[in-house]
């Protein structure tokens, strides 16, 4: 491999003079010639007045036609779905968690509440780890046996 060459810009003190490789990279900005526009003809003029124009009159014209309409039907009851599934979600699950579950204190530290299933299924204290239920009254909770007990019971483990 040759040397590298470096594009140096010349200056004031310098006598150096850029070096084009195959791989040189050169960047600038492709931008329009400074000064006044030139002076464009009436035709010119329309045209670019009319390739503004008419783009804005083929939209207002397709909003106000049957298929605007329908477009915009469409549009809005997904924007409605969108704003009302949340809300409806979270009642349902506000309301379902009000008929299906208890909260109490836990019956063994009492520090935090416990959330448990009405039908029995047992859960856990988040600050002890004991297991509690519901009681037989569906009031409040009771501690229960922890269920992994019983499985070492029968295995002979613990």
């Amino acid at each position: 491999a040759g040397p590298c060459r470096y594009h140096i810009l010349p200056s004031p003190t310098t006598d150096v003079t850029k070096t084009a490789t195959p791989t040189s990279l050169f960047m600038s900005y492709q931008l329009p010639p400074s000064g006044p526009p030139e002076p464009k003809g009436p035709m010119e003029q329309i045209e670019s007045i009319i390739s503004t124009i008419v783009p804005i009159a083929l939209v207002g014209l397709f909003f106000a036609s049957p298929l605007g309409g329908i477009f915009f039907a469409v549009t809005n009851s997904l924007f409605v779905l969108a704003l009302l599934t949340p809300l409806v979600l979270f009642a349902g699950f506000k309301i379902w968690t009000a008929l299906y579950t208890v909260e109490a204190p836990c019956p063994s530290c009492g520090v935090l509440p416990v959330r448990v299933l009405k039908n029995g299924e047992p859960g856990v204290c988040l600050n002890c780890g004991a297991f509690s239920r519901v009681d037989e009254k569906g009031d409040g909770l009771e501690l229960c046996n922890n269920p992994y007990d019983s499985v070492l019971n029968e295995n002979g483990g613990g």
